[in-house]
């Protein structure tokens, strides 16, 4: 027996079963009180004063084994499936160190100081019978070693009541029937691993496939999702289509409207003023065209833009000014329309006002450096008065676009020719 509780103390250690642990109290309280039954501990190992120390907790070692078996029945059968009869084991494994306690400090009642021992192991044995009438498998293991128990006890009464000697027949029928109970204990606690790991393995394959069935149906989901998103991004971007187109031709209709009425005015100051609006709305009606022709709406393509732009600027003055382009960079769309009325109205000045021979250039240049973007619009005319020319309306709106709409940064120098240079971050955005 001493061998089986050591071997099922490793498998405690291994499995941090708690239900080995109990077993192994219940063996070694076996052993004790076996030993002492028999007398080898007082023959070898105590002396008579000690012995006597040993009688007195007679109590203790008669419920050390009883109560390590009422934990190893509470855990092994888990027993917390069994609510009410849990509830009655609770109190007694709560009972017993209260009456080994009371019956150790007084003798007034000593002839009743194993009776909850006795009703506790009564009530294990019926609890087990419970158990296997419940279909609790382990409770088959448990009944088998207490009929080993009861069998033993009734021989054992028996012989000692004259009826029948058992002993000539099994000399070691106690330590015999101990030994037998404690391997059919041991098999139970090995086929509780094996169940265990039965249910485990069903657990995990239950697990694996409750998995893939989610993973599928997660991805059937996205997939859901997926196209309807891609069919509300097509709606939307045909809706930004529609609406750039419509207020595009919105924007031309009015063009058209104003060249009616300019082509009926005879005062050249009033048609110099309509034609600088007209332009002014084909500034901003290109990007609109623009945009409807494109997929991506989020960028624009500046060379396009402006070479558009420039053409219609171009037409509406006669004269042979040649205009570099040199685009390094597309434009984000919000920033775009900024940069198209900028532009327009930087090159209306120099088309009106920068060569009175109708002779020169302008240079335009649109660069990137990391994420600040340079506008410089450089013309070879006449140049002018910094400070006369400080409330024209078409300065103040470049100005103002710049500052305020770009969070930019202007700079005008009319000493030769003029060169105005705008600069202003691709992220800062109004």
């Amino acid at each position: 027996m001493f061998i089986l509780g050591i071997y099922n103390l490793f498998i405690y250690f291994f499995t941090k079963d708690v239900s080995y642990l109990y077993y192994v109290l219940y063996i070694f309280g076996i052993i004790l009180h076996q030993l002492i039954y028999v007398g080898f501990i007082k023959t070898h190992m105590l002396s008579p004063e000690s012995m006597g120390f040993i009688i007195e907790l007679a109590s203790v070692v008669v419920a050390l084994p009883v109560y390590a078996l009422g934990f190893f029945t509470k855990y092994f059968l888990q027993t917390e499936k069994y609510k009410i009869h849990n509830k009655i084991l609770n109190g007694f494994l709560i009972l017993i160190p209260i009456s080994i306690l009371f019956f150790l400090l007084t003798d007034n009642y000593d002839k009743f100081r194993n009776s909850i021992t006795m009703l506790l192991l009564i009530y294990l044995m019926y609890f087990t019978f419970y158990a296997v009438i419940k279909k609790n498998k382990q409770a088959y293991f448990i009944l088998f070693g207490w009929i080993i128990f009861l069998t033993s006890g009734m021989l054992m009464y028996l012989s000692s009541a004259g009826i029948f000697n058992i002993h000539t027949y099994i000399p070691y029928l106690i330590e015999t029937s101990f030994v037998s109970e404690a391997i059919v204990f041991s098999i139970a606690l090995a086929n509780k691993i094996n169940s265990l790991q039965k249910e485990k393995n069903e657990m995990d394959e239950k697990l694996i496939k409750q998995q893939k069935s989610e993973t599928k149906r997660l991805s059937k989901q996205v997939d859901e999702k997926t196209k309807s998103l891609q069919k509300t991004l097509s709606e939307k971007n045909l809706l930004l289509k529609e609406l750039n187109h419509r207020v595009k031709n919105n924007m031309q209709t009015i063009v058209s409207l104003i060249r009616l009425q300019n082509d009926e005015i005879k005062d050249t100051k009033l048609q110099d003023i309509l034609l600088t609006i007209q332009n002014r709305i084909n500034a901003m009606s290109h990007l609109h065209e623009l945009l409807y022709s494109q997929n991506d709406i989020s960028h624009v393509n500046a060379y396009e833009y402006f070479e558009t732009l420039i053409d219609e600027v171009r037409s509406s003055y006669e004269n042979n000014i040649k205009l570099n382009l040199s685009i390094e960079c597309d434009l984000e769309m919000e920033q775009a329309i900024y940069c198209g009325l900028i532009l327009n109205e930087l090159i209306t000045n120099s088309f009106k006002y920068a060569f009175p021979q109708n002779n020169g250039s302008i240079n335009i240049k649109l660069s990137k450096n990391i994420n600040r973007l340079t506008l410089e619009v450089k013309d070879t005319g006449i140049g002018y008065d910094q400070n006369i020319a400080s409330n024209s309306l078409g300065l103040l709106l470049v100005t103002t676009l710049t500052t305020e709409q770009l969070d930019g940064e202007i700079d005008i120098n009319s000493s030769n020719g003029v060169i105005t240079t705008i600069s202003w971050l691709e992220n800062e955005k109004k």
